[in-house]
């Protein structure tokens, strides 16, 4: 079967027993926030996914491999599980140091905490304390300061859930400021509480599995919109597989190359898939990273 387009489309055929079902609201997944990271918590990164990249097996038959042509599949086989391990590593080693997002109306949190509340929280349990180890006194000179500061407490927690909104706006004007590298208008949109919803009618159509023909009829028409002629593309292939015939040492990708490249992505560039993004890669720390890496550029 020809391609009419000068796209990849990857064509797949399957047979799924699909069964429907309706939540109360949009599952929460929570994610790795880089944002919310310390400079400490970003060295434990590194440090824990060094040890994670210790343990990996490198399919070394597969990289001295020299056949530009090779078709073997037990070489696919062995890099796809290669690089199926380095992005575990890279996941799992996010998910034991890097604090991740919480949902909001469950995450019991009061904007303003750290400024406002907690210092007249632990004053108030530094006197309850000495209220208690007095014999806990109905009055006295204890028993008022005890009262005072607990009130002082929960008159701060009223205080900082009033002004609940002013806290979310210096806070996010503040990370902006110092952190100019985050999507502003990600951020605008988690303030708005404007998440994401799906249409009930695309272009007329309101059943599920009409509004999923109609999309497939555009794509269809997108991968068929540019012409071309075959018997070109298989000269231009012909002529580029005769030009490919040796291996060649210079071609080899280098620890720096791949190290100076991972310094030019953009964060928060997610795959779509398995939940790696560009932060995993920039926040790595060291070479060992671009080390592993270099050995599947290399085939």
């Amino acid at each position: 079967m020809d391609n009419t387009s000068d796209h990849d489309p990857v064509f797949m055929q399957m047979s799924v027993v699909v069964q429907r079902f309706n939540t109360l609201g949009r599952p929460f997944a929570p994610r790795v926030a880089w944002h919310k990271a310390k400079s400490n918590e970003l060295s434990a990164y590194a440090a824990c996914l060094n040890e994670d990249l210790e343990k990996i097996n490198i399919p070394r038959h597969c990289v001295e491999c020299n056949n530009v042509n090779c078709n073997d599949d037990n070489h696919v086989y062995a890099f796809d599980e290669y690089l199926r391990n380095i992005s575990e590593a890279c996941l799992n080693s996010a998910a034991r140091s890097v604090p991740c997002t919480a949902p909001r109306s469950n995450s019991g949190r009061i904007a303003g905490w750290d400024e406002a509340v907690h210092p007249a929280r632990q004053k108030s349990l530094f006197w309850h304390n000495i209220w208690k180890d007095c014999g806990r006194p109905r009055s006295g000179y204890v028993a008022d300061i005890m009262r005072r500061t607990r009130a002082a407490y929960h008159y701060a927690i009223r205080a900082a859930r009033k002004h609940k909104q002013d806290y979310v706006n210096q806070r996010f004007a503040e990370s902006i400021l110092s952190n100019k590298t985050r999507d502003f208008w990600g951020e605008v949109k988690r303030l708005r509480h404007s998440g994401s919803t799906c249409s009930s009618s695309v272009e007329g159509f309101t059943n599920p599995g009409d509004i999923v023909d109609h999309f497939a009829s555009k794509y269809q028409s997108l991968y068929s919109s540019v012409g071309y002629n075959s018997d070109e593309l298989f000269d231009i292939r012909r002529d580029i597989d005769s030009l490919i015939t040796d291996w060649d040492d210079n071609c080899c990708v280098t620890v720096h190359e791949v190290y100076d490249a991972i310094c030019k992505l953009k964060p928060g560039k997610a795959d779509g898939n398995i939940g790696l993004s560009s932060d995993y890669f920039i926040h790595a720390g060291s070479a060992c990273l671009c080390i592993y890496l270099c050995y599947f550029l290399v085939y």
